[in-house]
């Protein structure tokens, strides 16, 4: 058979493939190589290291034909963990009962942990609710009944008083100070036969025109020809409880009315008198054929 020469240029490509392979061979050490012998190429049936689908280590591999995915092989020197049942939130501890609705919101269950729920009255954590369902706050919490007040006793402590007298009517000025009994008698409470305590200079008052500044209580008319006439507006705008001492009841003068003044002090002129005894509506102050001066 004729032998067929290489062209140069062939000969020289396939030596240089040749060492290219020897060389990355080399390179790459033989760590990880081994001879392949004709036991790899054909499986042996039987003996200790025989090939039934198991992995050159040895370890088999079952191969699940429905998911394609192998299933993990138990080893026989590692212990087994018992497994570990989940925990169950039906009803935790702090949860209510089973058919009752967390009273602060029927729609969310109490877990426990849980930072969003508020202690619930059974945790024995903060006051209980309220009957609306929600936790007393300081403003809304009632502080236990301390029970009443040791009444002060009673004494004078402004002996004298005097008085200007100003404008065209010849009115006596006075302040809500002058008829203050706290501040004149010491008194808390005020009794009902309290006018029998105060001194000669503040019953002298009675039956004189005088002439005192002060803020119109909210009446529910407008104009007016009756009102009362508060200290300050705290009294009348934000309802602070009044003292009987920090009214006094105005009725203006025949034929003469007012408009409604609001949260603005303002002048009144007229006869003051004095309850003989407190009683209802529980005014000890009183001012009659009265005229407002709002200047």
């Amino acid at each position: 058979m004729p032998i067929r020469r290489l062209l140069p240029g062939r000969r020289s490509a396939m030596v240089l493939c040749g060492l290219l392979a020897f060389a990355g061979c080399r390179d790459g050490g033989d760590s990880g190589y081994r001879e392949v012998t004709q036991a790899d190429v054909t499986p042996s049936t039987s003996g200790p290291d025989a090939d039934d689908g198991s992995t050159p280590g040895g370890s088999a591999v079952a191969d699940d034909t429905h998911t394609g995915d192998p299933s993990t092989v138990t080893d026989p020197d590692t212990p087994e963990v018992p497994a570990v049942e989940p925990p169950s939130f039906e009803n935790p501890p702090g949860s209510p009962p089973p058919g009752e609705a967390d009273p602060v919101n029927p729609l969310r269950p109490a877990l426990p942990g849980n930072p969003l729920r508020p202690p619930l009255p059974r945790d024995g954590l903060g006051p209980p609710l309220d009957p609306s369902g929600r936790r007393p706050t300081s403003r809304t919490a009632k502080t236990p009944d301390a029970g009443p007040k040791e009444p002060r006793e009673i004494k004078l402590l402004v002996k004298n008083r005097t008085f200007k007298v100003e404008g065209p009517q010849k009115a006596v000025r006075v302040s809500y100070d002058d008829f203050d009994l706290l501040k004149v008698l010491n008194m808390e409470p005020v009794p009902p036969n309290a006018p029998d305590h105060m001194p000669g200079w503040l019953k002298q008052l009675d039956g004189k025109r005088i002439r005192v500044r002060g803020f119109m209580y909210p009446t529910f008319q407008d104009p007016v020809e009756i009102f009362v006439l508060a200290r300050d507006n705290q009294i009348c705008c934000f309802g602070r409880n009044p003292k009987v001492y920090d009214l006094v009841r105005v009725v203006l003068r025949k034929g003469v009315s007012s408009p409604y003044i609001q949260n603005r002090p303002f002048d009144v002129v007229g006869l003051f008198h004095i309850a003989k005894k407190i009683e209802d509506p529980k005014l000890l102050y009183s001012l009659d054929d009265a005229v407002v001066v709002d200047r």
